[in-house]
């Protein structure tokens, strides 16, 4: 194993949750450091967490208690519909704000399911929105998904504030960057 062979002192992970969970075991049991750089799962901050393992940046819920403060606390956007994707993890996006709201007196005003064909033609989930006049817009979407329904989000103009716990910045480009981060930080109150 390349550990031993090429005495191999730390490992440095930026993989799926489940490999990175069994690369800080292996550093455990090797005796060696682990940073994990890229998995956001919270149980390597708690109950998987190892002495010798290291979660560079914030897990999921570390994300929505931010978001969550922002919003609820200090905007008083107690009313969230959330625009939830179909993969395993765009329904833990999901999950996490609807345990957030629970625990701190928001609500979930409704939910607006926008899988794979219909990010492309997002007409029938922008209607959906407006019907549910929530106080806050909550994406829990990746990649292509959420990249296309922002586009379409900013296009149709609503005076709702947009945010999500995972935005893909990097990806979405300048245009798309200002947007979220005008609608995330700076619009006030209004509706779709």
């Amino acid at each position: 194993m390349l550990i031993d062979e090429q005495g191999v002192r730390a490992l440095l992970s930026s993989v799926s949750d489940a490999a990175t969970i069994a690369l800080a075991n292996l550093a455990d049991e090797r005796g060696i450091v682990f940073f994990n750089v890229g998995s956001d799962v919270d149980s390597l901050r708690g109950e998987k967490c190892r002495k010798n393992a290291f979660s560079i940046g914030p897990s999921l819920t570390m994300h929505v208690r931010a978001l969550g403060q922002w919003a609820i606390q200090e905007k008083e956007w107690k009313s969230w519909a959330i625009v939830q994707g179909d993969s395993p993890g765009e329904a833990r996006l999901a999950e996490a704000a609807r345990h957030y709201l629970q625990a701190n007196g928001g609500r979930v005003a409704g939910t607006v399911p926008l899988d794979e064909v219909n990010a492309h033609e997002p007409a029938k989930a922008l209607e959906a929105l407006r019907a549910i006049q929530a106080d806050f817009v909550y994406i829990a979407l990746t990649g292509e998904k959420q990249e296309l329904f922002l586009e379409a989000y900013q296009q149709a103009g609503p005076a709702t504030p947009v945010g999500g716990a995972e935005p893909e910045l990097v990806r979405m480009g300048r245009n798309t960057l200002r947007f979220y981060t005008e609608a995330y930080g700076l619009r006030r109150g209004g509706r779709l």
